[in-house]
């Protein structure tokens, strides 16, 4: 076991009996503990005596590993061949979330770079082309696409 330290405290009544008891183990904790509760006082001297158990503990936060990761922009387009820009963002592996830039200060960060990008097929449009000559010089005719 490594227990740094164990602190026991005990808060009594103004009739000096048991108010409040503590313990506290610092750890870490290698393996399971068992603490018993014994009742020193019978049930003559009430709901003093009656141990409310409770108990807390703390489970440390894992260290924090931050990573640059490529975060991908929208495409220039939203049909047809396109461009998009692929930026880095700060990344907490532990956690599994974004994190502020600031916590990736001390990592080199790549370059930002720009990506082709596809935005779907176009729907059908008209094509405007040459007009050829019209079939009369005067008055109504007909034009037609060259």
């Amino acid at each position: 076991t490594l227990f740094r330290s164990i602190e026991y405290k005990v808060f009594l009544t103004k009739d000096q009996l048991p108010d409040r008891e503590e313990i506290l183990i610092n750890g870490p904790i290698q393996e399971t503990i068992e603490i018993q509760v014994y009742r020193k006082y019978g049930r003559e001297y009430g709901a003093v005596t009656n141990p409310d158990i409770t108990y807390s503990y703390h489970v440390p936060k894992e260290k924090a590993i931050y990573v640059w990761i490529a975060t991908m922009g929208v495409c220039s387009v939203t049909c047809g061949k396109g461009i998009r820009l692929v930026e880095l963002a700060c990344f907490d592996q532990s956690t599994y979330e974004l994190a502020d830039a600031v916590q990736c200060v001390d990592i080199p960060k790549p370059h930002s770079k720009q990506e082709a990008c596809d935005g779907g097929p176009c729907p059908p449009r008209w094509k405007v082309e040459n007009v050829g000559p019209c079939s009369t010089t005067c008055g109504g005719g007909i034009a037609e696409r060259i």
